[in-house]
């Protein structure tokens, strides 16, 4: 008798069980599937937000023969859990407060979720950051001026209309046009280059992978950057200037001086920003230096 009971009790919660994991998948299924064309490029998706650890790891390093680190290739594994996650809490609207929030994406929404949809937006993603190999910035160890950023993607603009800001500013800390100089980011061919009555100065280059890379505000050009020009990581395209805001080519000194970095995708024929905020802070460590 007595085992009889622990046998219909094991089943109870068994089947109480069954009904949890059932209801909790069905659940997911009709969360994703609410999932339309174009999710990829939703202002969620298009800002992804990674932890330390997980910035630190986004890329595989070697050494120089200096032993200096240097960005080696591009860490899938590690991009493929922070898109997941992303996906999970843009769609569940979950934070557990920690910094760390939904790291442990449930094995269900893995595979309730389109796995079209997820690859899609892997594949952008690979784009953007398997071609970074530096900060567009170097490190000044002369003087030692810093040049900060923060995570401004999407907020609001007014010069121009009402708009939303489609990238990152590092500012020059000491505020001087043409003190420091601006490297890509990534190999790739110059295919804008001129003066825009937002951008001022600027450069956009097409890496490999296909993402363009947005340079403005340039005090200038750096010699032999022209467009159609092949383009090594780490090349230096220019300077940071304080270009721009004017319709007139050559307007200075409506704002302080800076490099607006912006990163884009094609999207139905469209350049579509994503926030670079977490790929400049993914390879600020592998900035290279320079000396005024």
């Amino acid at each position: 008798m007595k085992k009889n009971k622990i046998k219909i009790f094991a089943a109870l919660i068994l089947c109480a069980a069954l009904v949890v994991l059932i209801h909790g998948y069905i659940h997911m299924l009709s969360l994703c599937g609410d999932i339309k064309e174009g999710y990829v490029y939703s202002d969620a998706m298009r800002n992804i937000d990674m932890t330390e650890k997980e910035i630190e790891k986004i890329f595989y390093t070697d050494k120089n023969q200096d032993d200096m680190p240097y960005i080696a290739g591009l860490n899938e594994g590690i991009l493929r859990s922070v898109i997941y996650r992303k996906i999970y809490l843009s769609l569940f609207e979950k934070e557990n407060g920690d910094g760390e929030s939904g790291r442990n994406v449930p094995y269900m929404f893995k595979k309730a979720f389109p796995e079209e949809v997820f690859e899609e937006a892997l594949n952008v993603y690979i784009k953007i950051y398997g071609d970074v190999r530096c900060f567009p910035v170097p490190k000044d160890v002369g003087a030692g001026i810093e040049t900060p950023y923060d995570d401004s993607w999407n907020s609001a603009r007014d010069y121009g209309g009402d708009r939303k800001h489609e990238g990152t500013d590092i500012m020059a800390a000491n505020n001087t046009r043409g003190y420091f100089p601006v490297v890509s980011m990534t190999d790739g061919v110059v295919e804008k280059k001129g003066w825009l009555e937002l951008g001022g100065y600027r450069l956009g280059i097409r890496s490999p992978g296909g993402a363009y890379f947005y340079y403005a505000h340039l005090a200038e050009y750096a010699e032999g950057i022209e467009e159609g020009a092949q383009i090594k990581a780490g090349t230096v395209i220019g300077t940071m200037g304080d270009t721009g805001y004017g319709k007139k080519e050559g307007t200075t000194g409506k704002f302080a001086v800076h490099l607006h970095m912006g990163i884009y995708c094609d999207y139905n024929d469209e350049e579509v920003s994503f926030n670079p905020y977490y790929v400049l802070k993914s390879v600020d460590r592998f900035r290279k230096e320079f000396v005024p």
